[in-house]
C-alpha cells in the first residue's frame, strides 16, 4: 500500500523530490547566488555585444522591427505596458543603431567597449544573444573564447541560482493540484517560472529570490493550466474569475457562513462576469470513459465526473485513515474536539472560519489558531503511517 501511496503524487514526483531535497540554502547564500549570476550575466551580454556577428543579428532583427514584422517586446526586455520605458528605448536607438553601422563598416577595428554598454542599456533580449551564440558555435563562426567561456558561466550561475529555489516550485504546484493536474506537469511549469525569475533577478534591490521567483512560479504555472485546459478561457478572464473567488472566499470567511444567491450575483456583477463563466471555468477535467450512460445513446454530452469510481485499494487506505482520524479525535478534550470539528467540518457540523470559532468559544482569534495548528501536529504524529 506504501508504493501505490506513492504514486499519488504523480508519476516521477516523488523521484524528482527526493533528488533536489537537498537544494534547500539560507537566504544570504541565494544572495551571494543572485550577484554571481548578475555579474555572469552582465560580462556575457558585453562580451556578446563586442562580437562582430552577433551585432550583425542585432542589425536584422531591428531591421525586421522597423518593418513592423515583430514587436517592441520581442527585441527587448519590457512589457508593452511599461511606457516610460519604451520612450526611452526609441529614443536610444537611432544613435546606438547608426554606432554599429559604423563599427560594422571598419571590419577590422574592435568594438569600443563603451558601444558595448550603450546597447546593452537598451535592454536588448538575453534570449537571442543565447540563440545566435549556440548557433554560432554550431556553425562555426563564432570562435570567440572568452565569450564562449563567458557563455558556460553565464549558464552555470543561472542553473546554480534557480536550483535554490526547486522546493519552493513543489510547495506552490501543491497549492494547485486541485486543478486536475498532475504534480509533475505543475512543477515543470513552475520550474520554467524559475528560470526566467533567474533572468529577470536583481539583488542589488535587496528581495530575497524566494520571494522574487514565487511571483513567476504561479504565473507560469496559471498559463499551464490554461494550456491544458479542456475549456479554454481567455487569460484576462482567467483574471476576473480568480478574484471573484478570493472575493467571495474573504467574504464568506468574514460572515462565517457560505455566501447566499444574491450575494455572489451582486459580486459578480461587481466584477463584470455572468454565472455561466464561472461555472464553465470552475470545472475539473473529466475522463470520457467515466460517464453516466443511462440512455445508452453513448453520447460524449452526457459526461460526468464519477467520484466513486476509484481504485478499491485507494478507497481502502481512505476508509482506514477516516476511521483512524476519528478515533483519534474522540480522545481528545471536549472544547479540542469541538474546535476541530468546526474548523473542518467533521460529524455534520458545516465549516466555520477562525472568527467564527472564535465568536462561538469566547477564544481569541490568535488562540483558536494556535490550538488548531497543536492539534495538527498532534494527529500527525499519531498517524505516521498514514502520512
Amino acid at each position: 500500500m506504501n508504493s501505490f501511496r506513492s504514486k499519488g503524487f504523480g508519476e516521477g514526483a516523488n523521484d524528482y523530490i527526493r533528488s533536489i531535497a537537498d537544494s534547500v540554502v539560507d537566504k544570504a547564500e541565494v544572495l551571494e547566488r543572485g550577484r554571481v549570476f548578475q555579474r555572469e550575466h552582465r560580462r556575457f551580454r558585453i562580451l556578446a555585444f563586442s562580437n562582430r556577428a552577433i551585432l550583425k543579428k542585432c542589425i536584422e532583427l531591428l531591421d525586421q522591427l522597423a518593418q513592423k514584422n515583430v514587436r517592441w517586446d520581442f527585441v527587448f526586455e519590457l512589457s508593452m505596458n511599461e511606457k516610460e520605458k519604451l520612450t526611452q528605448i526609441k529614443s536610444k536607438l537611432p544613435c546606438v543603431r547608426g554606432q554599429i553601422e559604423d563599427v560594422l563598416s571598419l571590419r577590422f577595428e574592435p568594438v569600443p567597449k563603451d558601444l558595448c554598454q550603450q546597447i546593452d542599456s537598451t535592454s536588448f533580449r538575453t534570449d537571442h544573444l543565447r540563440r545566435w551564440t549556440v548557433e554560432g558555435l554550431r556553425q562555426k563562426w563564432i570562435d570567440d573564447g572568452r565569450l564562449i567561456t563567458s557563455y558556460v558561466s553565464y549558464g552555470e550561475s543561472k542553473k546554480i541560482l534557480a536550483d535554490s529555489c526547486l522546493m519552493l516550485v513543489v510547495k506552490i504546484a501543491h497549492q494547485f493540484r486541485s486543478s486536475g493536474n498532475s504534480l509533475i506537469e505543475l512543477v515543470q511549469d513552475g520550474n520554467v517560472g524559475v528560470m526566467i525569475a533567474a533572468e529577470k533577478y536583481d539583488p542589488s534591490l535587496g528581495w530575497n529570490f524566494t520571494a522574487y521567483a514565487s511571483h513567476w512560479i504561479r504565473r507560469h504555472i496559471f498559463l499551464g493550466l490554461a494550456r491544458r485546459a479542456l475549456i479554454k478561457v481567455p487569460l484576462n478572464k482567467k483574471v476576473d474569475i480568480n478574484r471573484f473567488l478570493q472575493a467571495s472566499g474573504t467574504l464568506a470567511q468574514g460572515l462565517g457562513r457560505k455566501l447566499s444567491a444574491e450575494e455572489q450575483h451582486e459580486l459578480l456583477a461587481d466584477n463584470k462576469l455572468c454565472e455561466s463563466q464561472i461555472s464553465s471555468c470552475c470545472r475539473l477535467p473529466v475522463s470520457l470513459a467515466q460517464f453516466d450512460d443511462r440512455d445508452h445513446s453513448g453520447s460524449p454530452f452526457v459526461v460526468e465526473s464519477n467520484r466513486q469510481s476509484d481504485c478499491p485499494v485507494e478507497s481502502l487506505h481512505r476508509k482506514e485513515l477516516q476511521s483512524s482520524v476519528t478515533e483519534v479525535i474522540h480522545r481528545l478534550g471536549d472544547r479540542e474536539k469541538k474546535i476541530l470539528e468546526m474548523r473542518f467540518g467533521l460529524n455534520g457540523e458545516a465549516e466555520h472560519s477562525l472568527a467564527s470559532i472564535a465568536r462561538h468559544t469566547g477564544l481569541s482569534h490568535q488562540r483558536i489558531h494556535q490550538i488548531i495548528a497543536n492539534l495538527k501536529n498532534e494527529l500527525r504524529n499519531q498517524l505516521t503511517s498514514f502520512c
